[in-house]
């Protein structure tokens, strides 16, 4: 149902919409018990294990050497200070472009500038094969993994009834190789699950010289760098859709425009609402237990960290969306690493731009140091610096702002 967020026709958006929220409705009350049954026995695992709450355990548990909880505060800040303004701005023109009041929940995927859905794809294995020329243009050793994945059959990306819908890599340790897994759909896949994913895959092929399996196995990799290699390679990626025939020029500048604000107005508010959300959850454990309080929470950081979005008469939908996320559920805390490499992977990206050989041995050589190192020592090897604060903020915004509007004059 979340393809048809994508129509043009608003009237159909919104039907699908209120159709996954009443489907999402119908489970509400079962993910409150459960909600409650977790964080209980997450405070006494936390009690168990000699810590005087639950984040302390966990960020000793995720090996998290390298920033703390106060930092992560600091971010949610610079975040709200820097980030939520500039998207405010780019959601102001997404209203005028669509021609609507108000910006309703359902206005937020579709590609304001296109006048059609995008284009479905039928035949995943022929737009794989179309990859390869982009993979060839950025690197030719990527290329020759990416060869090396469609020979061995090492993707699973065709629609079939019942198959999950996360799109995710794994490590095949004995065969030392990844294996890709996900849905596509149509061509808005290409950027945010084959090219994010094979940043991943690349990640594999990388550390597959180093000698024990701690070194490379993915618990090890350090997730805050595990996925600069995955979302370094969508901004890289995406560059090349029109260069080899995946696109024509004017898709492919709408496809990038789309990631790229995206990425402002929803990729980064979204995970730091998320990261905030959690340390107020285990903060105050009490009313963290309380789906109803959680839901007042939720609503509070949705105002601050996306006010262009009008949750006018579906306050309730609004305040139950964090039921729809797994990680808070099943990975707590597990989500702020997103963050912390789009700012990663968009210096790389800047870097790639400058100076396309280097940015690229860089990224190869701190991918294939594997988890040997610290996570601002791999941030450093990638030609990037492992920083959160308003100046890191204001030098992405300032390059995403850039670039889209070189873009817009192609579209």
């Amino acid at each position: 149902m979340e393809h048809v967020l994508f129509h043009p026709d608003r009237t159909q958006r919104e039907r699908a919409w209120r159709a996954i929220a009443e489907r999402e409705a119908e489970d509400r009350e079962k993910l409150d018990v459960l909600w409650m049954k977790k964080m209980h026995v997450r405070q006494q695992i936390a009690r168990n294990a000699g810590y005087e709450n639950y984040r302390d355990y966990r960020w000793q548990q995720l090996l998290r050497f390298d920033y703390t909880p106060d930092d992560c505060k600091a971010f949610h800040r610079a975040v709200e200070q820097v980030i939520v303004p500039a998207a405010s701005h780019l959601s102001e023109k997404r209203r005028k472009l669509l021609g609507v009041e108000k910006l309703r929940p359902w206005d937020m995927q579709v590609d304001p500038r296109a006048s059609e859905a995008p284009r479905h794809i039928s035949d995943v294995d022929g737009l794989l094969r179309q990859c390869i020329p982009v993979f060839q243009r950025i690197d030719p050793q990527l290329r020759s993994y990416f060869e090396t994945m469609l020979q061995e059959q090492l993707f699973d990306l065709e629609e079939r009834p019942n198959k999950a819908d996360d799109g995710y890599n794994l490590p095949l340790e004995v065969r030392r190789r990844p294996f890709i897994f996900g849905r596509v759909n149509s061509i808005t896949d290409v950027v945010p699950l084959i090219f994010h994913e094979m940043g991943h895959a690349f990640h594999v092929f990388e550390t597959i010289p180093l000698p024990y399996i701690h070194q490379r196995k993915e618990e090890a990799i350090p997730l805050e760098f595990g996925e600069v290699a995955s979302t370094s390679m969508e901004f890289i990626g995406a560059m090349h859709l029109h260069q080899v025939g995946l696109c024509t020029e004017q898709e492919a500048a709408r496809l990038r425009i789309q990631h790229l604000e995206n990425t402002l107005t929803s990729y980064l508010p979204l995970i730091v609402m998320g990261d905030a959300f959690q340390h107020w959850v285990y903060d105050h454990p009490k009313q963290g237990m309380d789906p109803e309080q959680c839901r007042q929470k939720w609503a509070e950081l949705s105002q601050r960290y996306q006010p262009a979005i009008d949750w006018n008469g579906l306050e309730r939908e609004c305040g139950s969306r964090w039921q729809g996320v797994l990680h808070y559920y099943c990975l707590p805390f597990y989500f702020i690493e997103y963050a912390f490499a789009a700012l990663g992977a968009l210096q790389i990206w800047d870097n790639y731009l400058h100076d396309q050989e280097t940015a690229i041995r860089q990224y190869r050589f701190a991918l294939s140091l594997g988890a040997t190192r610290t996570v601002p020592e791999l941030y450093e090897a990638a030609g990037a610096r492992f920083a959160f604060d308003t100046g890191m903020l204001e030098y992405v915004v300032q390059l995403i702002s850039r670039t889209v509007e070189e873009l817009e004059a192609h579209v």
